[in-house]
This record gives C-alpha cells, structure tokens and sequence, in this order.
C-alpha cells in the first residue's frame, strides 16, 4: 500500500500512518486546514484563505489547498482518526506559519508586502508543496528547508522597495546634538529673575488653574489612566518648605480626616539645587486624588511645583491588584494587618494612610495610574533641574 511504502521510507510518521489508515477513505480538503490552522502572520493568511477558498471534497486551491490536501481534510471528517494522532500536515503547517510570520518581522514587511507574500504562496502548486512537506518531515534541518523555500519569495517582494541610503556619521552627530538640545522639555515663563522649572513633555497649558502667585503658569495631563492639574510658578522663600524646622510633623498637622501622607523629601537636584518634595493622598467619593509638591531653593526666590492627579476611568483596579497579590503571598494579615502603612513609621499613622499598593515598587506594575506618574513627573523635575 502507499502510505505503508511512504512508512517505511521515512516519508511519513508512524502516527501519521494510523491516522491515514483509519480515515484514509473520508479524506477531504477543509477550509479549516493548512495555513489557517494557526493563524499565519498575525491572521493575515488566514483572512486571505477564508475570503479566497470555498473548500470542497477533493478542493486545492493554492496555498490552502497544498497544505491541506489530503489527510488535512481528516480534521472534518477523520473523528476516529483525530483522536489517534495530529496530521503531520497540520504540525508542517504550524511550523511554516512560525517562520513566515517570523521572517515576516526579520524582513520588515508592510501590510502591501505581506499581501504580496500571501499572493506568491498561493500561487505555488500542489506538486511543490506536497515535495516540500515531504521533504521537511524527512529532513533533520526542517527550518532550514522551510527558509530556503520562503527566502525567494521574500527577497522578492522587498526587491521593489526603494534604496535605503544610511545617514553619514556626521548626520548622526549632528542630529544627536539636535536631540540633546531639544532635551524634551518645556520651560515654563521666567519671571522676576527666578530661573524657570523644566517639565516634560505632554503637558498642556491651561488658564484654568489657582492663581497662587503673579506669575504662575498651568497646565493639564490627560490619558487613559490619570487626569492631573499642575501649577509652576515662583513663591517668597519665608513661604516656603525651608523655612519649616519639621516638615513632615507640619505636614501631618495640615491634615484633615480625609488625607494621609505618601512621602517627603529633602535634597539636591541632579543640578545641586535644593529640593523638597512632598505628596499627599485625599479620600474621594470615587477614587483617590493625589497632591505633589516640590520646591526649588533659588537665590532669590523658591520655584514652587504642585500637581494634583486622580485616576481616569476605572478607579481601584491598582489597590485591588495589589491586595490580592499580597494576600496570596502572606503579606497581609487578616483583613488589613500589614495592609495599611506609613511612609516613615513603622506602623500606620493617619487617618486616611498610606497603604501597600502605595508604595513605589509597584509603579513599574502600574505605569498609568497618578500615583506612578507624579513619581515619574518628580523623577523628572528633579534630575532637570
């Protein structure tokens, strides 16, 4: 018989020979075969196969037809057979569609290019195809035949493209300098000699914001995790942090039922100006509001930061999170032992505190919520200024 002669010269598996001899008679070419099995290329193949094929008993066409013909067809009708043994045509199929999609990223394909890769595939006959099969499952080195098929075909298409010239190093050098001095910054107003806060991109300016000084400036975030307001601008030095013996201690006593402390602290900025920075949590009917304030000693003048950001959308999703992770992992508790901290004692202080989910380590987790980004707007302020 044929499928023992292929058998035996290891042109077939020995599951693949079970399988063929239980349903060999059913055999058909389905649709649902072939490259559509797994999706070649992000599905892109599979769209193309099931808008351009209407599979029928004995149906080839193309691409799908050449993976498909045959045993490929005992996913229809091969019940018996299906629960012995995978087609060796379907495992082909799945490996080749790894590699095109593969070689699809290597080659830097555009969405024209990959139709033109589906159009040369389909276009291949059932004889190449079924050589090629046979060869893989024979070979010791199935990627490299498989890319030795697929490489004309690619090459192919990209040759249309057209040339790429590489930039000189001195274009490089010089749009590097460009780079470095753009910096990715917006500088706020100068005003009365005090030297300007640097933000970062991305904020919006705004004329609706509190007025706290002559020349004060705001501005507005808005994604799909935080909205925040911030005011730049320039207060007198008696007004400031620096002049307060125990910031945290004067902080805490500025509380209210509703609020509860995240972090303070003093420093030098990146460009040895001294800093503080505080941020300050507030309960709301829905959510969380957090406050960031920062302050920048100048010689004559304190260049003072405050961004208030709350969640947008769906609020608690990083609370929740985070509590179940811990729970799971035995940090907490009973209902809240461990669950609620503070930033600077070692057991929770206010009336609203801080809690785990708060703390910096988890803002990697959480890129989009206030919280990270006003640690990640301080982060910047303090290493641009």
């Amino acid at each position: 018989m044929p499928e023992t002669y292929r058998l035996v010269n290891r042109r077939i598996s020995g599951s693949q020979y079970a399988k063929n001899m239980a349903v060999l008679a059913a055999s058909i070419a389905a649709g649902a075969g072939g490259m559509v099995a797994a999706g070649v290329a992000a599905g892109k193949i599979a769209s193309v196969a099931g808008t351009t094929v209407a599979p029928g008993v004995g149906t080839v066409v193309g691409a799908v037809g050449g993976f498909v013909g045959g045993a490929v067809g005992t996913l229809v009708a091969g019940t018996v057979g299906g629960i012995l043994h995978e087609d060796d045509a379907v495992a082909m199929s799945r490996l080749l569609n790894a590699l095109v999609s593969v070689m699809a990223s290597e080659y830097l394909l555009d969405q024209k290019e990959m139709d033109a890769v589906v159009d040369a595939l389909g276009k291949v006959s059932q004889h190449t195809l079924t050589d090629l099969f046979e060869t893989v499952r024979s070979s010791d080195k199935q990627e490299d035949v498989l890319r030795a098929f697929l490489a004309p075909i690619f090459d192919e298409v990209v040759s249309g493209r057209e040339a790429f010239k590489l930039p000189t190093a001195q274009e490089i050098e010089e749009a590097v300098e460009d780079l470095a001095e753009e910096d990715g910054t917006e500088e706020a107003p100068e005003s009365d000699g005090a030297l300007p806060i640097c933000i970062p991109e991305g904020w919006s300016p705004t004329d609706d914001f509190p007025q706290v000084s002559d020349d004060a400036r705001g501005y507005v975030w808005d994604d799909e995790g935080t909205y925040a307001v911030m005011v730049v601008g320039s207060i007198e030095h008696d007004a400031s942090l620096f002049v307060v013996d125990d910031v945290v201690s004067g902080v805490r006593l500025c509380l209210s039922d509703e609020q509860g402390l995240i972090s303070a602290e003093h420093g030098m900025s990146a460009r040895g100006v001294p800093y503080w920075e505080t941020i300050v949590k507030m309960r709301l009917e829905a959510g969380v509001q957090y406050c960031l304030t920062i302050q920048l000693e100048r010689a004559d003048a304190v260049a003072a930061l405050t961004a208030i950001a709350e969640e947008n959308g769906v609020t608690g999703v990083r609370d929740s999170a985070v509590y179940n992770l811990a729970k799971d992992g035995g940090m907490i508790d009973g209902v809240d032992g461990g669950w609620l901290i503070d930033p600077i004692e070692s057991s929770a202080v206010d009336r609203f505190p801080m809690n785990l989910s708060e703390r910096e380590s988890f803002d990697e987790m959480f890129p989009l919520h206030p919280l990270s980004e006003l640690r990640s707007l301080a982060a910047f302020i303090k290493a641009q200024n």
